[in-house]
Order: C-alpha cells, then structure tokens, then sequence
C-alpha cells in the first residue's frame, strides 16, 4: 500500500490481508448495497477474527487486487490438477506406465501436543461405551416385581395424559420399573419370565457399585482440563543432536538436548548460562474423551500379538496376559492432549468458533457443505473456495486475542526448543465440580511447583553441581527433582524426511541427481583378503587386494573377463574408478577392509534367499549406492498471525533467506545416519560432499561409526556430534499463479534441494535417519535391484600356483575367450586339476595374448579361456606323473551353488 493517504504510519498501521482465513459477515463490514466494491474497516464479531482497524478508511484497489488473487488462485490451482490427472489418464490409456507401479510420498509429520496422563481419577465414561447398546420390547420390561402404591399410579396416569396414545402401554411399565428398582427397593428379587433389567442396571464397576444409582456419593463426570504452562524459550544454539541420557534412565537416545556452548569444561548450568528469558504463557482446554483407555487396551493387544510367547513368557506368565487384556479398561485415569500448545507458539488460536461449514452424514459417509450465511462474494469467499477448506478450518489467527506489544521477543515460534512448566491444571466435570492440581491463590513468586513423572522424551539432562545431581533447566530446582519438561527442536509445521536412492544424470546441461535404485555391489574376498567392486548390472570390474611390493594389489579392469567393447564411461563407472583409485593407497585400502569387517561382526545375517547365489561362497556383499536426503515441508513456512506484538520477527526463519545478502539467521537442522548398535540398520559408512553446497563426492574421507579396535584411522573419521550433516528445510511450490511448472521441472528443483551423501551399506537391510524433531525416514533398496545384479554376478577368487604337467595345459582359443555374458556357460574343454568338493567349478587360465584392455594402467596384457575341472589323481596308488612340470595361476569359479541334494 501507499502512503498517499496522508497517514505517516500507513505501512505500519496496516496488516496483511488474508482473506481466506475469515468468514466476513457482510452486515458488519459492508456498507448495505451488494455491489458496492468498496467496505469499511472494523472489527469482525469474533474476536479471533479481528481485521484491519482504521476508522473512517476505505478498502479499494490494494484490497481489492487481494481479492482477485484469492478468487483466481483456487480457480487456477484446480485447472491445474485436472489438467495433470488427464495427462495421467492418457499415459495409462496408451500403455506408457505399463511397466511403472504407482507410490506415494512419506507422509508429512506435524509437531504433537505433549500428553498428560492423571492416574487414580475414573473417567466417567462406562466400561461398555463402545459395546452395542441394548434394548427391549416393551413386554420385557420388569414391573411389578413388588407392591406399587397409590402414589406410583397416580404419576403413571399423569404421565400418559402427555405421551402419544401408541406409548401409553410403554410409558407406565418404565414408571412402575423405576419404582422398583429404586434403591432399598427388591430389584434383587426373582425376575418374571422374559423380562430383562435396563442395560446400566449392574454392578460392572470396579468396586461392585450399581452403574445406575448414585449410592450416597458425590457425583463424578469429568468433562475437560483446562490447563495453563509457562514456556521457556531456549536458543537454539544451546542444543546439539547427539546421544543423551535422561534423568532417570541410562538408556542413550538419539535427540536433540540441551549443550551450554561455553569454553569451560564442564560448561556451567543452564540457569547460570541463560541470560534474558524470552517467556510464553499458554492456556487452553481440552475435552476428556474415552479413547485413551480403549488406546491402551490396543496396543497391549499388539504388543502381545507381535510378540513371541517365548519371549512373553520371560517377563509375564499367560494367566497374567489374559488378565491384564480382560481388565485393562478398569484402570482409573483420564489423558488428554494439551491441545493448543503447538498451536499458539505459532499465534494461532484453537477453540470453539463459527464455522463456514456444516458436516453431515450420508448415505455415501461423512461430507460437509458450506452455509449459505457464510459465503461473501465480494471478499472472494464464494461458496467453491469456501469449500476448499473442507473441515480444516479449527485453527484461527491471533490477530488482537492476545496483547504482545509488552515483551520485547516475538511470540512466534517456528520450532519449539525449549522447557515448560504448569501453572495450572484442573480438572472439570459436568456438575461444575473442579480438581486442582497446582493451588490458585495468588503468591508472591508464582504458583507452588507440581512434580510430574516426566517420560524420556520431555525429560531434561542431567548435570552435577556440587556433587549433587540436578536437571539442567532454565530454573534451578531442588537435587533429584524436576517441575520442568523439555521439548527438543521441532517443526510446528508439517514436514517429513526424503530419503532417496539417486543417480547422477550425465545428459543433463548441468548434471544434477535424480531418484534412482542403482547400486554397486563391493564384495570382501575374504579367500584373497580383497575387495572386489562390481558395476550396477551386475558386471565385474576390478579387484583389489591386500598385499604386493607397494602393498596393494589392483588387477586390471574387467579381469578376468574381456572388456566390453561396447562399454563407454558413465558417472557410474567413473565414480567407481575414483574410489578404486583411492583403495591402491595400503593405508586406505587397510581402513576400508578394517571398517567392513568390523561393520559385519554387527550387521544382521543375509537372508535365506542369498544362499542360492554365486557370490554367497565368497562372502556377503554390500552396496555402493548414492542417496539424497532433505527436510521439505508440506507448505509455505508459517508467519506470524498476531497483531499486537512488539517484535514480530522471529529467533530463525524456517528456511534459508533467497538474497545472499539477508544474514537473517535460520534454522539449520541435524540428522543422525545409521545407528551401529540397531541390528535393523545396515548403514557401514558414508562419503560426504567436498563442501555443503557441492554435489561432488569427497572420496578421501569415509564417516563412520566402525572404527576398528575403536581408533580413526586413515580414511575413516569416526561420527560424533560433529560430524552429523545439517539440513536446511525448503519449501517448493508445486503451483505458481500465472505460471505453469512442469512435472519434470518441478522434480528437479526439489532433487537440488537434497544433500548427497555415498553410502556403503547392507543391501538387505534399511538405513535410517534419526532426529527428536521428526519421526525416523528410512531407506531400504528394493529386491529387485540386488536380486537382478546377483543373477549375473559370478564369484571367483584366486588360486595357485599349482604344478602340472606342460602336455596338460590346453592352447589358447580365440573363440573361447573368457566374457562376462559365457562365464556360467559350460566350459567346452576339461583342466586336469585336483579334486575339489562338490559343485560345479570352472577355471580361468590366463594367456599372454595381449587382446585385453589395451592401454589399462597396470594391465597384464592377459586374456583367458575357461575350462571345466577334471578330476585328476590316483588315491590308491598316489605318484608323481611324468615331466617336465610348470606352475600355474589363475582363477576358480563356483558356476552354480553348492545345493543339498533333494530328498526326493
């Protein structure tokens, strides 16, 4: 907006418009006449609601331009999603995604509201809530079960002067049944033939009361709690994601906890370190609900369904199992969520409201229509964008619900890291009856401190002053107690963890990674103390082995098979060769061996399915794969909705400034990778960057958490705190108005956005990335990729020098010439050779023919034939054959796996 007003603080005086988040009555902010473009400025009924607050001041283009935005943007978005599913449906029709299989995208994850749990108070609601409800025809009811006197008759004829003639009959058997089974009444009498009692009529309590008399007691019905906690915000510097403990557990967990940065050793407490305390008082109610009990009886079920009886029975006999499901919901005590926590750290407001919908049930399930009443079209709220909003209209903006303009931080709070404690819990119930957890009376330094148990996710650190152990919180409080609970780092907002497998596309103009599952299988030839690296399909490409002059033995590429004649260099290949490059160095090659070798000792068995390859002889392979990883969220990033604050600009922005020069801080987020004391992580060790903002693999350094004997040795670094990647959340719109993106080129700006990493794993086992401000993102190569590599994959190793006689060893032929594609293929022609154990074993002899890899650093100049194994030897009359005698050394193949012979 302009200042042509004449209003020095125009700017200032004015908020943002956001018209889709108001339902506009226009009684109130119009002017009377429908087509009147132009309306006055006021305050809207509701006070969440409130609008811009210039007396006497007109809405008119400015407003009006966000007007058209917002009645064009749904119009346009909807265009756009139809015009993408029409492009689908036509690819289906054709045959084009024949082949390709339809999958989603991880879910998004928005941050939770802490729970409280309140033992020891019933919830009111009945044990059979959930249970069909049960019901009588009138001639069931029980009536005159005893004596009724005259009093009883003259209300049942009351009574019938006011109900329909058709209930009469109905209506006086419930009156002399109420009667009857009054309290003191013979309700334990001798029911009459096919009667029943009233379903509520037993003593299904846990302490045997009747479920429908208030037997000289208070009544008790909890209804919500309503609650109110003072937040302690924490800079975000002050936490580091690594493994902590917690108050009470020795169990190290993966999270995000709190550090003082400080150069003393040991840094000194948080309420010593923290200087101004940047403080939130929230508030909110919450509805009591039956679900938490029936909740808890599912995931015992679960957890006693998943697991083994051999393991149940260590812990709790089957008598006892039983038990506990039968009586799981007489257990007393209410849960509930601190609804509105999350919520109003980012100024907005949950609550009872107007609403511009109505939600109905019908015969095809649950939909919702928007109110006449609620549609403005002027304002761009038609009854079409109205219905956009499809039920998710329960959060609304602060705007003047809360007054700001005294604190000198701003109330909004992308990310929660910080620590709370309560200044008020109570419980209320529906006969206006209240439990207070903490006393109201107005104190000097507050309300009395309430101690919860706190589980491990809330819990503080723990630190040593003294001698005396405290926990580590804004406050300090009394050795080996705790009123505070603390939320480690997490995004408000939805978002969620990508975890791709990626590949570098060499076509590209500027060659960026793109999703893909290929691998490149590396092999330890524990035989020749080697490895050997195989390409993406499976094909063999070199060995190097631990020994030699220099220390390392390299073969030649693609020994001992011909080389390819048609094979031409691909990011793949030339990523490989760098590493192969690398592992000629003895000390890297030593660490590289030292961290797979010990990385195996942990990392679970390969399935069953393994043994029926060829390489399984060998020994169990793992992967050389690219992956990407990113923290993207489900929208644009959150601002703040309040119009009474000081300062509304927050600690950290949720994503990184686009103008190179806003040094405007913001949030940088650390993920853990792989986890080497989880038997169900395969991760080995990963390659990083050469720098954050470089998509260039750094093949000098391996990070690791297999250190052998424990120590960094050249090339591994050990993984610490230090060195877990940071990420940057991103957003990228997926619609632009005015614009049309691509498919394609929409991908490709969120692939840009992933870190790549080169990772050694365990093909059959996923890696994870761990953090406190998500829910773990796992990654697992599907079976297809190893299992179709495998199927080619042949499994050889060294073996010689064995003397033979020179009549013995068969000529080079050309047409036999050993090749990846006949290397299982049978051998046309026999090797005499000591017997070997059961199998079918080939053997690749080398010859000095020169017709191999030309111009290969290193190359032997050799070329192979592959022969089958005679049997050779005389066990009952051992001896020597005749001469003269040669050495020889080459290869031996297992071509088809040692199989048990059938029982059939």
């Amino acid at each position: 907006m302009s200042n042509e007003t004449g209003i020095a603080d125009f700017d200032v005086a004015l908020v943002p418009i956001q018209l889709d988040a108001f339902v506009i009555n226009p009684a109130v902010c119009g002017t009377g006449n429908d087509n009147d473009t132009s309306a006055r400025i006021c305050p809207i009924t509701q006070p969440n609601y409130t609008f811009l607050r210039l007396d006497s001041f007109l809405l008119q283009s400015d407003v009006q331009n966000h007007v058209a935005l917002h009645n064009t943007a749904p119009a346009g978005l909807q265009t756009r999603m139809g015009s993408l599913q029409t492009r689908v449906q036509v690819l289906l029709r054709n045959g084009a995604l024949a082949a390709v299989e339809s999958t989603s995208e991880p879910v998004f994850y928005g941050g939770n509201d802490p729970t409280v749990l309140i033992g020891g108070i019933p919830s009111g609601w009945a044990l059979d809530y959930l249970d069909n409800l049960a019901i009588r025809a009138p001639y069931q009811i029980v009536i005159r079960i005893e004596a009724v006197p005259d009093v009883v008759h003259f209300l049942a004829a009351r009574v019938l002067q006011t109900v329909p003639r058709i209930l009469d009959e109905a209506s006086m058997r419930l009156i002399y049944e109420f009667f009857s089974l009054r309290p003191g009444g013979r309700s334990d009498a001798l029911l009459p033939e096919g009667t029943f009692y009233p379903q509520f009529h037993d003593q299904l309590t846990t302490d045997e009361r009747w479920r429908d008399r208030w037997g000289d007691r208070q009544p008790w019905f909890p209804l919500y709690v309503e609650w109110e906690v003072e937040y302690n915000h924490i800079p975000f510097e002050y936490w580091k994601l690594d493994e902590h403990t917690t108050r009470h557990s020795e169990d190290k967990l993966v999270r995000y906890g709190v550090t003082v940065p400080s150069s003393r050793d040991p840094p000194p407490p948080l309420w010593e370190a923290l200087g101004q305390k940047d403080i939130r008082i929230l508030s909110g109610r919450v509805l009591i609900l039956p679900q938490p009990s029936f909740a808890l009886g599912a995931k015992i079920k679960q957890l006693f369904q998943d697991t083994p009886p051999s393991i149940l029975d260590k812990y709790l006999p089957q008598d006892q199992r039983d038990n506990l499901v039968a009586n799981i919901g007489e257990l007393s005590y209410l849960s509930s969520p601190l609804s509105g926590f999350a919520s109003g750290l980012v100024t907005q407001a949950e609550g009872g409201h107007l609403k511009p919908e109505n939600e109905v049930i019908g015969p095809e399930g649950e939909f919702s229509y928007v109110l006449n009443a609620a549609a403005f079209n002027q304002a761009g709220l038609t009854k079409d964008n109205l219905g956009l909003i499809n039920g998710e209209s329960a959060l609304t903006p602060y705007a003047a619900l809360v007054n700001f303009t005294d604190s000198d931080n701003c109330p909004f709070k992308p990310v929660t890291h910080g620590q709370f404690r309560f200044r008020k819990f109570n419980v209320i119930d529906k006969f206006g009856q209240a439990l207070m957890a903490i006393d109201q009376k107005p104190r000097r330094n507050g309300p009395p401190p309430v101690y919860p148990c706190i589980s491990n996710l809330y819990a503080p650190q723990e630190i040593t002053v003294d001698g005396k152990k405290y926990a580590n919180t804004v406050i300090q409080d009394r050795s080996e107690q705790c009123e505070f609970l603390q939320l480690p780092p997490q995004i408000i907002q939805p978002a969620r963890i990508n975890a791709k497998f990626v590949t570098r596309i060499s076509n590209d103009p500027s060659p960026v990674f793109r999703g893909s599952a290929a691998w490149r299988p590396v092999i330890t030839n524990y035989a020749d103390y080697g490895i050997q690296l195989f390409l993406p399909d499976g094909t063999f490409d070199r060995e190097v082995r631990v020994g030699g002059p220099l220390g390392t033995l390299a073969s030649p590429k693609w020994l001992p098979f011909a080389p390819d004649p048609d094979a031409q260099p691909t990011p793949d290949t030339r990523e490989l060769d760098t590493l192969i490059s690398k592992l000629g160095d003895p000390k890297y090659l030593v660490g590289f061996w030292g961290m797979i070798t010990t990385a195996q000792q942990k990392l679970p068995p390969a399935p069953g399915a393994y043994a029926q390859f060829l390489n399984s002889i060998v020994g169990k392979p793992l992967a050389l794969v690219n992956t990407g990883w990113s923290v993207e969220l489900s929208g644009p990033p959150l601002d703040i909705e309040s119009t009474q604050a000081k300062v509304t600009k927050p600690e950290r922005t949720l994503l990184k400034p686009t103008d190179p020069n806003n040094k405007t801080p913001h949030y940088e987020l650390q993920l853990r990778l792989g986890n080497e004391e989880a038997g169900y992580d395969g991760l080995v060790g990963y390659f990083d960057t050469t720098n954050p903002s470089s998509d260039q693999l750094n093949y000098d350094q391996i990070k690791t958490f297999f250190l052998p004997d424990g120590k960094p040795t050249d090339p591994l670094i050990g993984l610490d705190i230090d060195e877990y990647p940071i990420f940057e959340p991103y957003w990228q719109p997926p619609y632009i108005q005015g614009s049309t993106v691509e498919p394609f080129v929409y991908q490709d700006r969120r692939n840009t956005q992933m870190s790549i990493f080169g990772a050694i794993l365990d093909p059959f086992t996923p890696i994870h990335a761990y953090s406190s401000f998500l829910p773990a993102a796992e990654l697992l190569l599907p079976p297809w990729t190893w299992q179709k590599a495998m199927n080619t994959m042949t499994a050889f190793f060294h073996a010689g020098p064995l003397t033979m006689p020179v009549n013995d060893v068969p000529e080079y032929y050309e047409s036999e010439t050993l090749t990846t594609k006949n290397a299982r293929d049978m051998p046309k022609r026999n090797l005499l050779l000591p017997s070997l154990g059961g199998g079918d074993w080939s053997w690749f002899q080398p010859y000095a023919e020169g017709q191999s890899a030309e111009g290969e650093e290193g190359n032997s100049g050799a070329i192979y034939n592959a022969f089958g194994i005679e049997k050779k030897g005389d066990l009952i009359k051992p001896g020597f054959q005749d001469g003269p005698y040669t050495a020889i050394e080459g290869f031996l193949q297992l071509r088809n796996p040692v199989m048990a012979p059938s029982k059939s």
